[in-house]
């Protein structure tokens, strides 16, 4: 094993010892108490998680919205340029 890893096992087991002190204080408390409390904490975690996901999909679905605004801009452009005589293929030169 290398010195890092060495290292990192012994901050690893000095941090258990620290977690172990510090539950011991806490350990007045009820086995059923410390399952509800883990299974509350995951209920918000998983809702903080969709609150996330649901702000995400409102991004996408604004952003979606934008671009058919100006693929739709865009569009008609071209339509009132092609209907007017102007180049319809700006980016094109003629040969």
């Amino acid at each position: 094993m290398s010195r890092k890893m060495i290292e990192q096992m012994r901050a690893e087991k000095r941090q258990a010892a620290i977690d172990a002190r510090a539950g011991g204080a806490t350990a007045g408390a009820s086995n059923q108490d410390g399952v509800f409390a883990n299974m509350a904490k995951q209920v918000q975690e998983r809702t903080e998680k969709l609150n996330i996901m649901g702000d995400s999909m409102d991004r996408l679905g604004e952003s979606s919205a934008n671009f058919a605004d100006d693929v739709s801009k865009y569009v008609n452009q071209q339509k009132r340029k092609a209907l007017l005589g102007g180049e319809y293929f700006p980016s094109q030169s003629t040969i």
